[in-house]
């Protein structure tokens, strides 16, 4: 009995050039972090949906990370093996092929690894083709016995520099492109407050350049509620933590990435604060204002709009 598979190849783009760390931490250049977007793009729009598995270093683990994103799959289910790390041709064969008998497959490894492995099952031309920041697709047949490769066929290479520069929005297949996944432009974020004694108070922070007061807000990650994923962002943004209410006080708008954002917006009660030290992005400013006054500082509009309706809201519950 022999099993028909199909097993995706994608290698990691190019990583920092000085890096002195351990090279299992080496990380990705940012081009090669959009390398790693286009193609889970690809994969996208091709409707190749399979369980992913990738080598534990650092750049193929963002790599692998950022593709699955743009597949709309949570990065919890990308798995991976301590082997495929700068693995040998066998162990690389007896890995692979006890995943290809469950499922079709996407590896994301290691150029000279790769290499190998193409040599080994479709010639050295492929392999010569085959480098950093590019995508392999094989037909692979298995020994339904023995579980072994017993043939494969090339069915395509591709580079990232082949493949489109935008991403299509709102979906695969859509007309319009945009320069960042479509993802990127549906978007959570959380109005932070707490009630004193002195009265209900609104914490906002600034750009990183200072010059414009906000809430915290972000990506709604694939696969995290637009709750957890605004949590998350008020914890980077902000340094504080506390729960985040599943109304929805609003959306409101923010040009950004060449095109718009829409922003749902939850209310956060704030339990916990960071010092300076201890906040990821402390470059922002933060400042608690009275509730009924926290909306005449923030720049835009239609998010003024909705903390103005907020702290009425919160004024009338002390």
């Amino acid at each position: 009995m022999t099993h028909h598979r199909t097993l995706i190849l994608i290698c990691h783009g190019k990583t920092e050039p000085d890096w002195q760390g351990e090279d299992m931490l080496r990380p990705l250049r940012p081009s090669a972090k959009r390398a790693a977007q286009k193609f889970g793009s690809f994969l996208l729009e091709h409707q190749i949906d399979c369980p992913v598995l990738a080598s534990p270093a650092v750049r193929t683990r963002l790599s692998a990370e950022k593709a699955a994103k743009v597949c709309g799959k949570p990065v919890r289910r990308i798995q991976y093996d301590k082997w495929l790390y700068r693995p040998g041709l066998p162990e690389q064969i007896d890995i692979l092929s006890r995943h290809l008998m469950r499922n079709d497959l996407i590896y994301f490894g290691h150029a000279a690894a790769m290499q190998d492995l193409l040599l080994h099952l479709v010639g050295e031309v492929a392999a010569a083709h085959f480098g950093l920041a590019c995508l392999a697709q094989l037909s692979i047949e298995l020994d339904g016995r023995t579980g072994r490769i017993a043939a494969a066929e090339l069915d395509r290479i591709k580079s990232d520099r082949a493949l489109p520069d935008g991403f299509p929005f709102p979906a695969p297949g859509s007309d319009e492109r945009r320069p960042r996944p479509a993802y990127y432009y549906t978007q959570s974020g959380v109005v932070p407050y707490q009630l004193t004694k002195d009265g209900a108070r609104i914490l906002l922070i600034s750009n990183k350049s200072r010059q414009r007061w906000g809430v915290p807000k972000g990506i709604c990650e694939p696969g995290l509620s637009p709750q957890v994923s605004a949590a998350k962002e008020a914890l980077e943004e902000a340094g504080i933590t506390g729960p985040v209410s599943d109304h929805v006080l609003g959306h409101y708008k923010v040009a950004k990435w060449g095109a718009v954002c829409s922003v749902q917006l939850h209310a956060m009660r704030v339990e916990g604060q960071l010092d300076n030290s201890e906040w990821a992005e402390n470059r922002r400013a933060r400042a608690w204002h009275p509730a009924d006054q926290a909306a005449a500082h923030v720049h835009n509009p239609s998010l003024s709009g909705l903390i103005a309706s907020f702290s009425q809201t919160i004024s009338h519950r002390i």
